[in-house]
């Protein structure tokens, strides 16, 4: 994943691959680029695109096919990657939650 310190793949939360794709859309890329670079099924990124866009997180540009993270979507970003300074490890690793702060039981 680029730049957002998420170590798996294979379980990501539906926050996690939002993150993804906001961060990659702040680039300027198309559709399918950003299906390749977030790894994701057509059937995924068609969905989530949608759902971007309905939120405003995210703009298609008509000219061109090409997608673009909105002011709003940055501001996703931003408390997304704060979050996750916070609890990178709940973050990285849905469903892993210590028992204790220290992440040791008891």
């Amino acid at each position: 994943m680029i730049g957002l310190g998420i170590v798996s793949m294979k379980h990501r939360t539906a926050t996690a691959i939002i993150a993804e794709i906001l961060h990659l859309a702040s680039f300027r890329m198309s559709k399918t680029k950003i299906m390749y670079a977030a790894f994701l099924s057509h059937h995924q990124i068609q969905f989530y695109l949608q759902m971007l866009v309905e939120s405003k997180l995210i703009a298609k540009e008509e000219s061109s096919n090409v997608y673009k993270t909105t002011e709003r979507g940055m501001q996703f970003l931003k408390l997304y990657k704060q979050l996750e300074g916070f609890v990178p490890d709940l973050i990285a690793k849905p469903g892993s939650i210590p028992t204790t702060p220290s992440g040791s039981p008891g």
